[in-house]
């Protein structure tokens, strides 16, 4: 926090915040446009898709810190649907690829908050010099 009460933005929270963005521009590109789905609504997909970033949306509004952790918990759902898609999927290449990009993405959003803790954690075990 700053002087004036205000939460500062370190580099790791704007990397997360990025890729909660791109994450969740992902989904309509995906579901709606490249590669939709065969046997459903993509409209209802992307929907779906969409629908666990809006406690988090919530979160982010009323306290960054605390929506940085549900981003990075929704997050763990996304790479374990996209590392499945990339790995285990049927279907075309490019699906294969989006997959892989979502996995890369909720890493993007969960790996700097992890860090931050564990560094911040570290910094607290390691004696005074």
């Amino acid at each position: 926090m700053n002087r004036a009460g205000r939460r500062v933005w370190t580099r790791g929270d704007l990397l997360c915040l990025a890729g909660v963005v791109a994450t969740i521009a992902l989904q309509p590109a995906w579901h709606g446009w490249l590669a939709p789905p065969r046997q459903a609504s993509p409209w209802a997909m992307t929907v779906l898709a969409l629908l666990p970033w809006l406690p988090v949306a919530v979160a982010l509004r009323r306290n960054p810190a605390r929506g940085l952790l549900w981003a990075g918990t929704v997050s763990l759902g996304y790479f374990a649907h996209g590392t499945a898609v990339a790995v285990a999927s049927t279907g075309t290449t490019i699906e294969r690829i989006l997959g892989a990009t979502q996995a890369v993405l909720a890493l993007l959003v969960i790996l700097p908050p992890g860090f931050a803790a564990w560094r911040a954690r570290r910094a607290r075990q390691l004696p005074a010099q």
